[in-house]
């Protein structure tokens, strides 16, 4: 754990994995209530059960990242970055497919990235410059 005063995005990016935690897990928690009312259609059931426990494992990863990067963890700031970028890759597609609000979601992950890049955050989880 870092010795400096967590930086103020680093303690909002926590934060906003929680709240992104907790309707991951609601959401999977929804579908799978919906999959049960889906008796007589095996197939769709059995999609949304697979949805609801992508969702709730999701949730729970956001959950331990959210973790990690209070605790100022060097893995929270490699899988959170990992997830942004991920995430940027997905609202890219979602654009193309017509949602313009994967734009909203194409900045926020792209804000993520720049900012786990500043040299304050990757100091603060003990990265360092790579540059000499």
């Amino acid at each position: 754990m870092s010795s400096q005063i967590r930086p103020v995005g680093v303690t909002i990016l926590a934060i906003l994995e929680v709240v992104s935690g907790i309707l991951g897990i609601v959401g999977g928690a929804f579908l799978l209530g919906l999959a049960d009312m889906m008796v007589f259609r095996v197939r769709l059931e059995a999609i949304l059960m697979i949805l609801s426990l992508i969702l709730m494992i999701v949730g729970f990863v956001q959950f331990v990242m959210a973790y990690g990067l209070w605790a100022a963890q060097g893995w929270a700031w490699t899988g959170t970055l990992i997830l942004a970028v991920i995430g940027a890759i997905f609202a890219v597609v979602n654009m193309a497919r017509g949602n313009i609000l994967g734009l909203i979601t194409l900045i926020l992950d792209l804000a993520a990235i720049f900012y786990l890049n500043t040299s304050k955050v990757r100091s603060f989880f003990g990265r360092g410059d790579t540059a000499a």
